[in-house]
C-alpha cells in the first residue's frame, strides 16, 4: 500500500498536510503489526508478514511561489519509519502535480494510469472537514495520491510537531534570539502583504492597543515582534523602542530560500515566547502555538 502526498501552501499549511500523513501513516502500520486494521469501517485484513505488508508514504515537496525553497534546506530529514520526503523534478511536474488549469490538468491522464485512487486540493480540504475516513480510502485503494494544504487526517487533532526539525544553523538563529527573552516575552504575529483578511480583520491599531495592556499588567514585559511586513515592524519599533521590542530587520518573503528559512526561524521564536497574540485568518499563528504548547490570542475587530 502506498500513499503520495502533495503538500502545497505556505510553509504552515505544508507543515500540517505533512504532520497528518506522518499521523496516518504510523497508525496504519501499528494496525498492520498489530495484525489487523482497527477501524470499525475496513473489513479485517490479517496480516502474515510484517515485512511483506507494510503502508508507505512518499511526501514530494514542490518549490513555488508560495514557499521557494528546497525542504533540506529548513529541515532535518524526517525520520519516521515508511516515510520518506523528497524534491520535486521534472517528471513530477508532469505526473504528480495537482491537476489544475496552470498545467492544463494534465497530471490527471497520468494519475489515472498509476494511480487508484485520487483525491485534490479543495476535495480534500472539505472531505477533511466532513469527517472522512482519509484511512480507510487509501487503504482500501492500495495506490493512491493527494495534494492538501489542510491537516486531512484528524483534523481536530492538536500537534506540537515533533517530528519536524530546523536545521542545525537555522537552530542557532533561533536559540540566540531566545537568549535575549526577559522572563516575560509575548510573541506578536502581524500578518500583512497578500492576506487580505488579516489586514482587514487585524488592523496595526489593535495590536498596539493590546501590547499597552500588557505593559500595564507587567512592565518588564517584552515583545517579539514576527511580520512580513517591514512598515510594521518600524511602526512598533517606533511606538515601543527596541528595549521592548525583539525583531528581525530581515524582510520575510515566500519567493526566496532565505525568506523562507527566516519564516522558520521566527515561527519557532515564537513559538518559545510564554504566548502568542497572532492574526485573523493566520495559519501560521497557530501552528507557532501548537508547537509551543502555548497560548493563542487573536486579534479581531468587532
Amino acid at each position: 500500500m502506498k500513499l503520495t502526498l502533495i503538500p502545497y501552501g505556505g510553509l504552515a499549511n505544508r507543515m500540517k498536510a505533512i504532520d497528518s500523513l506522518i499521523r496516518m501513516t504510523s497508525e496504519i502500520n501499528s494496525d498492520i503489526e498489530t495484525g489487523v486494521f482497527e477501524d470499525s469501517n475496513v473489513e479485517a485484513h490479517n496480516i502474515s508478514s510484517r515485512n511483506d505488508n507494510v503502508f508507505e508514504s512518499y511526501i514530494v515537496w514542490f518549490e513555488n511561489n508560495h514557499l521557494n525553497c528546497p525542504f533540506e534546506r529548513i529541515f532535518e530529514p524526517i525520520s519516521v519509519p515508511y516515510i520518506s520526503i523528497r524534491n520535486a523534478n521534472i517528471t513530477d511536474y508532469l505526473i504528480n502535480d495537482r491537476p489544475r488549469k496552470k498545467n492544463l490538468f494534465a497530471p490527471s491522464l497520468f494519475q489515472k494510469v498509476i494511480y487508484n485512487a485520487s483525491i485534490h486540493e479543495n476535495d480534500v480540504t472539505i472531505k477533511a472537514k466532513s469527517g472522512f475516513d482519509f484511512k480507510e480510502w487509501a487503504i482500501t485503494n492500495k495506490k493512491t495520491i493527494l495534494s492538501s494544504c489542510v491537516r486531512f487526517y484528524d483534523h481536530d487533532y492538536t500537534s506540537n510537531y515533533s517530528n519536524f526539525r530546523p536545521t542545525e544553523e537555522l537552530r542557532k538563529r533561533i536559540d540566540e534570539i531566545c537568549s535575549i527573552f526577559s522572563s516575560r516575552t509575548i510573541g506578536i504575529h502581524i500578518r500583512r502583504t497578500d492576506h487580505n483578511i488579516s489586514i482587514s480583520k487585524s488592523p496595526t491599531s489593535l495590536f498596539i492597543d493590546r501590547m499597552k495592556q500588557e505593559i500595564l499588567l507587567d512592565n518588564n514585559v517584552r515583545f517579539y515582534l514576527a511580520s512580513d511586513s517591514q512598515e510594521v515592524k518600524k511602526e512598533l519599533l517606533d511606538e515601543f523602542g527596541d528595549d521592548r521590542i525583539i525583531t528581525s530587520n530581515k524582510l520575510v518573503t515566500r519567493n526566496t530560500s532565505e525568506g523562507i528559512e527566516d519564516a522558520v526561524v521566527e515561527l519557532y521564536v515564537l513559538s518559545r515566547t510564554n504566548k502568542i497574540i497572532g492574526s485573523f485568518g493566520s495559519t501560521y499563528s497557530y501552528l507557532a502555538a501548537e508547537i509551543g504548547g502555548i497560548a493563542l490570542e487573536i486579534i479581531e475587530s468587532k
